[in-house]
């Protein structure tokens, strides 16, 4: 699918769809089956279709929910005794991408150390720089701060971790990333 297809798509009422973070599409279809079968004993999932982008996109995953996550020897384990059969799915994104958990803190001054969390969420991006930049961006279009007038701390705290997020809303960035800046 192409990224505004998965857009068009996303920007629906959410429907039970998990949003994963995983080192492949075959890697995602095994850790979706874990997480859409393990409260219904043994049923068969229900899931179709497993999108991806073919390069990263800024984006803020708007949830209260923590993901699921997957611990390395799992995932090991899955790709050594899948589950499922292979779906042959073919990997299309040309460039990673990184999740972080961020905290937005209001702070007196530079040596202020004990601020007022102004929001938490979970920002994707191709790197901590242009996480740094969707968080503010988001906190102030969302009210959460004025960068203007406020400072504010934004601290990133980088997921590695095979991760489930649950039917959660993708706010995507207007930041456009070039992997190949000019110097």
């Amino acid at each position: 699918m192409s990224e505004s297809e998965v857009l068009d798509r996303r920007s629906k009422a959410p429907d039970n769809t998990a949003t994963v973070f995983a080192s492949s599409k075959e890697v995602a279809n095994q850790v979706c089956y874990l997480v859409a079968t393990r409260n219904v004993h043994g049923r068969q999932s229900n899931y179709q279709e497993i999108d991806g982008f073919l390069s990263p996109v800024a984006c803020v995953l708007e949830t209260a929910q923590d993901p699921i996550t997957f611990e390395s020897k799992v995932v090991e384990d899955l790709i050594a005794n899948p589950i499922l059969p292979s779906q042959g799915l073919i990997d299309t994104q040309h460039f990673a991408s990184v999740l972080f958990f961020v905290r937005c803190i209001k702070i007196g001054d530079i040596s202020d150390t004990t601020g007022t969390i102004r929001g938490q969420f979970w920002v994707y991006a191709p790197n901590a720089e242009y996480a740094n930049a969707v968080a503010t961006e988001y906190g102030d279009a969302m009210g959460l701060f004025d960068p203007d007038t406020e400072a504010i701390q934004v601290q990133l705290h980088r997921l590695e971790k095979t991760c489930v997020f649950w039917n959660v809303t993708i706010r995507v960035c207007d930041l456009q990333f070039n992997p190949h800046p000019s110097p």
